[in-house]
């Protein structure tokens, strides 16, 4: 009996026509982990020569396939990507093997699809909080130019004065200053990667200071 293996591409070089595949894999949720490499020519695997050169490494590509003993060590023999184009007998032989990848597979399957599901509402989520950013970051620096400041300290004065954290909850917050070992909380900041952008917009001067901007958080994340 050919004693069926199922494993993940760890490498092909298109260059030289080989690559190696993991022969032991363990599913731990949605990652496939190889440990012992067996090599492949791509003589074993022309018909899938095309995935072969565009898969990148952090996609799991995977093939069923038998091995033989070469000279230089143990080879690919057979390779398959799909169950159904492994000869019957093969699958037969190998029947207990194949139900149990195929039930880790479906469990992989399920932990990945809830993996993409999770990455694709953290990415609305960004997009959203990157628009309401970008639709605060516009109005404020329009409602800041009607005022005529001349410096930051003033448009820093204007917001704590008229509590305006209250419309701008994403651009305002806390903000941590640093000088030399002293350090102290700064209330109705705003957020020091979008404060030069507001600056220049409105082409404010700043106060010569040597103190520097620490840890901030806005107002929005702490209500949420």
């Amino acid at each position: 009996m050919q004693q069926l293996k199922f494993g993940k591409i760890k490498n092909y070089k298109d260059d030289r026509g080989f690559g190696f595949i993991f022969s032991e894999c363990k599913f731990i949720h949605y990652v496939i982990m190889g440990s012992k490499e067996v090599f492949f020519h791509i003589k074993q695997a022309k018909q899938f020569e095309s995935v072969l050169k565009t898969t990148t490494l952090q996609e799991d590509l995977c093939f069923w396939f038998t091995t033989e003993i070469t000279p230089k060590g143990e080879a690919v023999k057979q390779m398959w990507s799909k169950l159904s184009e492994i000869p019957q007998d093969i699958r037969e032989g190998n029947a207990d093997f194949i139900n149990q990848v195929a039930e880790n597979i479906k469990l992989y399957e399920v932990a990945k699809a809830e993996k993409h599901a999770h990455e694709a509402v953290l990415q609305e989520a960004l997009r959203k909080a990157r628009e309401t950013r970008d639709s605060e970051l516009n109005a404020l620096i329009v409602a800041a130019r009607s005022q005529g400041f001349s410096t930051s300290g003033q448009l820093s004065a204007w917001i704590r004065a008229n509590k305006l954290w209250t419309k701008y909850p994403t651009l305002t917050g806390d903000l941590t200053m640093h000088d030399g070992e002293e350090s102290w909380s700064f209330g109705a900041a705003i957020d020091p990667q979008y404060y030069k952008l507001v600056c220049q917009a409105l082409d404010l001067h700043n106060a010569r200071s040597s103190a520097r901007a620490g840890a901030f958080r806005s107002y929005a994340s702490m209500g949420s």
